[in-house]
């Protein structure tokens, strides 16, 4: 199967308390988030949830729940995995607190 490498992804700011897409719908095939980061750009703890949905928005998985991002830090993950037809959302406790970034990842199809 043919792999294509993503990379220039935008860093996505959490401007509300609302779930936010942070990737596209994956198309077809895979694709797999292999180094993705949180950054509290602010001075309070923040906590964040990072969902896989449908295209619905209908949560499939949780990634993280109620994870606590402490202020002024950042915090890496990876890998994760989304199949054809979901995406990834993430959800912060307070607004325009928290930067997701993904640095590089790999599409299957």
């Amino acid at each position: 199967m043919p792999l294509e490498i993503i990379t220039g992804l935008p860093e996505v700011r959490l401007t509300t308390t609302s779930a936010t897409d942070i990737t596209p719908v994956v198309p077809t095939g895979e694709t797999w988030v292999l180094t993705a980061r949180l950054c509290n750009r602010g001075g309070s703890d923040v906590s964040v949830t990072l969902e896989i949905t449908d295209s619905a928005n209908a949560t499939l998985a949780r990634v993280l729940s109620g994870y606590v991002v402490p202020g002024n830090s950042t915090l890496d993950f990876s890998p994760v995995r989304l199949r054809a037809g979901t995406k990834l959302r993430a959800t912060a406790s307070a607004s325009n607190a928290i930067d997701v970034s993904i640095a590089a990842g790999v599409r299957q199809f």
